[in-house]
């Protein structure tokens, strides 16, 4: 985790309560990411995971062959951040 941290850069935003107490016990963060058909499928996460990575992920998981306008929004506590 160390390396990719390193590999990825710094952070744009402080790590979420949740972040810390995954990091804390060295566990991955379960995240839900909801798509505009109002389907929603589950990914896990650490601290060192970039929105790339994240993308990638989904790419994966539903057979996206391009990634292009493709973006994420993150969604806590009803306040959105990009």
């Amino acid at each position: 985790r160390l390396k990719r941290t390193l590999q990825n850069g710094n952070r744009k935003f402080l790590p979420s309560s949740i972040e810390l107490e995954a990091l804390t016990q060295m566990k991955p963060v379960l995240v839900r990411i909801e798509f505009l058909d109002n389907t929603e499928k589950s990914f896990l996460i650490d601290s060192a995971t970039n929105a790339q990575e994240i993308i990638e992920a989904i790419k994966n998981r539903i057979n996206l062959q391009n990634t292009l306008g493709f973006g994420i929004y993150e969604v806590f506590n009803n306040i959105g951040r990009k």
